[in-house]
């Protein structure tokens, strides 16, 4: 798949037929694949950095669906130990969290923020790396 940015709106290639979608459109306008999902204000979403990864909220999505916003979910573990790669944490939304911007970047084909935090749409995950 492949995107990039002409006249200040997204383009992206469908993976299984190479049709072009303006924007981040929920199914393939030629063969009605699902590999394009729209974003929008309250989707769950993950930002990851080093190893660690942290559960935020979707809050506003700019018209080309190149620019995003979102603030930091609330997260508590409910698994036995965080030392572990089977931690469980249940999420609760923080309404007065910081908002942050994340950016669609054409290189690595995913939102990130400041230029090397991914961003991941559609779940929220949280995991602390118990070796750092």
């Amino acid at each position: 798949m492949y995107s990039r940015l002409k006249d200040g709106v997204l383009e992206i290639a469908c993976p299984d037929c190479a049709a072009v979608t303006h924007g981040l459109e929920e199914v393939c306008p030629a063969c009605q694949c699902e590999h394009f999902r729209k974003v929008s204000p309250g989707d769950g979403a993950t930002m990851s950095s080093g190893s660690d990864r942290y559960p935020y909220t979707v809050t506003c999505v700019n018209k080309s669906g190149k620019t995003i916003q979102l603030q930091a979910d609330d997260f508590h573990l409910i698994s036995d130990t965080p030392y572990s790669d089977s931690q469980e944490y249940s999420y609760t939304r923080n309404t007065d969290a910081a908002v942050v911007t994340a950016r669609w970047s054409n290189k690595r084909q995913c939102y990130q923020r400041n230029g090397h935090q991914r961003v991941s749409i559609g779940h929220r995950n949280a995991y602390w790396d118990p070796c750092f």
